[in-house]
């Protein structure tokens, strides 16, 4: 998860990217609970390398449903099949 919050600018949340008109304000909302728990969540005993520990942790299995979520209500709201596409499971 460090990579998601290390590798793009989102201490003002999402309202530079909606600014700047990269992100509608409908996306960013479809992304808003899955963003918080995600930037909330701890790996179980502090150990970011317990993998096994993170799989099976109750807020991990609950932040890859919200991601999961985020995910449909993106499809909904995006008309571009290329977009799509990248948010489709295969």
């Amino acid at each position: 998860m460090c990579r998601y919050f290390d590798d793009c600018p989102f201490s003002s949340g999402h309202a530079g990217f909606i600014a700047e008109g990269l992100v509608s304000r409908a996306e960013a909302e479809a992304v808003r609970e899955f963003h918080a728990a995600a930037e909330a969540c701890k790996a179980p005993g502090g150990n970011d390398h317990d993998h096994a520990a993170i799989l099976s942790d109750p807020a991990w299995m609950n932040i890859v449903s919200l991601a999961d979520n985020a995910r449909r209500q993106l499809l909904a709201l995006l008309g571009d099949p290329s977009k799509c596409r990248l948010l489709q499971r295969e």
